[in-house]
């Protein structure tokens, strides 16, 4: 089996990661039923990620690969889990940002919300520790193409005048 996506997969079935989630879940202050949704919620992230890596091993223990091919499938394994991060980074910043604005405007505080955030939270750290910056630059090199391939093709409304 690949080294990382071994490590990808041991980290997710590993105890302290369920540990930090039931922490999350137990300290939340909401009904049976949103801790059930949070929960939810934590083992969709690890599915997620996890059937990703399953699929990369898979992939590569069951073709017959050069070096090079061999190669090439662990950065876009490598890749993959990047933009998962940033997904899940991009997930964390909207949570984070809704809870802010119930707290703000409203008043009110949002256990889902902040499980949720609190869930992404857990995760970030760990993957971030499986990639380096040069994954993640170009991510999101590619990802401000999309954008402005976007913008050049008029997917996006133009700004009021005067304002960019």
């Amino acid at each position: 089996m690949p080294e990382l996506a071994k490590q990808v997969m041991d980290y997710l079935d590993g105890d302290q990661l369920r540990q930090e989630i039931k922490k999350i879940v137990d300290q939340i202050d909401t009904t049976i039923e949103n801790k059930a949704q949070i929960t939810k919620y934590s083992d969709a992230v690890i599915a997620d990620l996890y059937k990703t890596a399953v699929e990369h091993a898979t992939f590569v223990e069951h073709e017959s690969l050069s070096e090079n091919e061999l190669d090439e499938m662990q950065e876009q394994f490598k890749q993959q889990l990047g933009y998962w991060w940033i997904e899940l980074q991009s997930e964390w910043i909207r949570y984070n940002n809704l809870m802010n604005y119930k707290i703000a405007i409203k008043n009110e505080v949002d256990p889902i919300l902040q499980a949720k955030g609190s869930i992404c939270s857990v995760f970030l750290g760990p993957i971030a520790g499986f990639l380096n910056r040069d994954y993640l630059d170009n991510n999101m090199d590619y990802l401000k193409g999309l954008i402005e391939r976007c913008q050049y093709e008029g997917t996006f409304p133009e700004p009021p005048s005067g304002k960019s």
